[in-house]
């Protein structure tokens, strides 16, 4: 609910959402030239923390409208749990069309913290940092993400993937 409730403000209202968990470095100012703007949180998620745009968007409108049609039960019986992130990332590859007025810009922009890693890479063009404080999720998950960003930290980077497609963690 929060994820369609964030977005329906946006696009009656306008404006710059964030999430609690972000850290804003410097200001967004400069970015208001864009009528829309993300950025990638990863290469098949769009960073949802930090999101603006311009009131009664067409790409905004087209989410809402998906979001409304959309089944939240699985084939399964199950919840389908798919982070608005990927969903609204996997909806840009789907239907580019429906997003001429959005700039996403590249994760360092306001992601630049890899999930399983403690240590963002702040560059020239970082603007925020969103921090996965992941309030929205259970005790469980909170602690097997900690394991994975402590063998992140002992392995690197590559070790996560391979960890999760083992272990079928989205």
């Amino acid at each position: 609910m929060t994820d369609y409730f964030r977005l329906s403000i946006l696009n009656t209202y306008g404006g710059i959402y964030l999430d609690t968990d972000v850290e804003i470095l410097r200001s967004l100012d400069t970015l208001l030239e864009n009528k829309a703007m993300m950025s990638f949180e990863s290469d098949t998620a769009f960073c949802t923390a930090v999101i603006g745009s311009e009131p009664n968007q067409g790409w905004l409108s087209f989410i809402l409208a998906q979001y409304e049609s959309r089944s939240f039960e699985e084939t399964n019986g199950k919840l389908d749990m798919t982070p608005n992130s990927e969903y609204i990332y996997q909806l840009y590859r789907l239907y580019p069309e429906q997003f001429n007025d959005l700039t996403v810009f590249p994760s360092e922009y306001f992601s630049p913290l890899y999930y399983y890693s403690d240590e963002p890479v702040i560059t020239k063009n970082t603007y925020a940092i969103h921090w996965f404080s992941g309030t929205w999720r259970t005790k469980g998950e909170l602690l097997r993400d900690r394991v994975l960003r402590l063998l992140t930290k002992i392995f690197g980077n590559n070790f996560v993937p391979v960890i999760r497609k083992l272990f079928r963690i989205s």
